[in-house]
């Protein structure tokens, strides 16, 4: 499986400070990095040969989603609303990226993650439930494309979980991630 970044916003360069510029909230010091960055397109082959991940300069949002033009799509909007973007595409490669003993240590830990709440193999749902009983409580925004209200119910449940419904348009997603960083920063 190849986990791709995009960012569409900010080139990466050596020591760049972070622009207050950005759709989002300056976050304190503490949680930017500093590092070289990653180029658009760098899968996490090519990158864990390369050595050591950099650190990426704005907020780090994983998107798992099942349909690969919708999820470019998404990642597209979160890019120019100032984030870099993992993109997965199911609950399996979404626990993978967040595995510290999987195939690629050590990966940019996500400041937000975003996934479908219903995915074939392993869902969305699935995933942020096996987080959650390890302890995890990176701030989740669940899409419930499928209508599963099920699912979408028992999402709200979860700590620090968000369900949005539908194919969300507008600036919905973008919206919800701008406030989820703002809860982490404070």
């Amino acid at each position: 499986s190849v986990v791709t970044f995009t960012d569409s916003k900010q080139t990466f360069a050596p020591d760049l400070e972070p622009r207050d510029e950005t759709a989002f909230e300056r976050l304190p010091e503490d949680t930017w990095g500093r590092g070289g960055g990653f180029s658009t397109g760098t899968s996490a082959d090519e990158a864990s040969r390369s050595g050591a991940w950099p650190t990426p300069l704005l907020p780090l949002v994983l998107l798992a989603h099942a349909d690969e033009t919708r999820r470019g799509a998404l990642a597209w909007e979160l890019g120019t609303g100032g984030c870099s973007v993992v993109e997965v595409e199911d609950g399996c490669e979404l626990l993978d990226y967040l595995d510290q003993h999987g195939p690629w240590v050590p990966l940019p830990r996500p400041d937000v993650i975003v996934a479908e709440l219903d995915m074939e193999g392993c869902s969305g749902f699935e995933a942020i439930c096996a987080m959650r009983r390890a302890g995890d409580l990176t701030p989740v925004i669940f899409i419930n494309v499928h209508q599963a209200p099920t699912a979408a119910i028992a999402a709200t449940h979860l700590p620090n979980c968000r369900v949005l419904h539908g194919d969300i348009e507008g600036g919905l997603l973008r919206a919800a991630v701008e406030e989820a960083l703002r809860r982490q920063a404070h």
